[in-house]
């Protein structure tokens, strides 16, 4: 999925909008804000989705797939390059596997402030183990 915004008249949107995609050995387009686009070319098999959406002063990223090597580098960078004046929540409920590259992203995100969701037994033993503060369904809710 390639998320680009809309521009009318020339002036982009105010809320930028941001999606990552690789599936399989194909180009992958990042667009971190309207401005600036970036097309990378990704080796091997990688299937990783990255949503983001800016809500009630909150930047909310949703990570889905396998959170590994290149592709979580690239999360690094596009959570780097965003409004450091939101508060970060990064959504683990869809991830099915994080090697250690990405479990050294998780930890640096959880440095900035992130928050996590997680509402999987996968992402909450990923977050009990990398002592990340994470939000999940309690078991009265289940």
């Amino acid at each position: 999925m390639l998320a680009l915004p809309v521009i009318k008249n020339g002036i982009p949107p105010k809320a930028p909008l941001v999606s990552i995609s690789w599936l399989g050995k194909t180009a992958a387009r990042m667009t971190i804000r309207s401005d600036l686009r970036l097309l990378l070319t990704v080796e091997g098999p990688i299937m990783l989705r990255v949503d983001t959406q800016e809500l009630d002063g909150a930047l909310i990223c949703r990570l889905e797939g396998r959170f590994t090597g290149k592709g979580a580098e690239e999360v690094r960078t596009l959570i780097t390059h965003c409004d450091c004046k939101l508060e970060l929540v990064v959504d683990l409920t869809d991830v099915m596997f994080i090697d250690a590259i990405g479990e050294e992203v998780l930890v640096f995100v959880k440095r900035l402030g992130a928050q996590f969701v997680a509402e999987t037994s996968y992402s909450r033993d990923v977050c009990e183990r990398l002592q990340l503060p994470f939000i999940g369904k309690s078991k009265s809710s289940m």
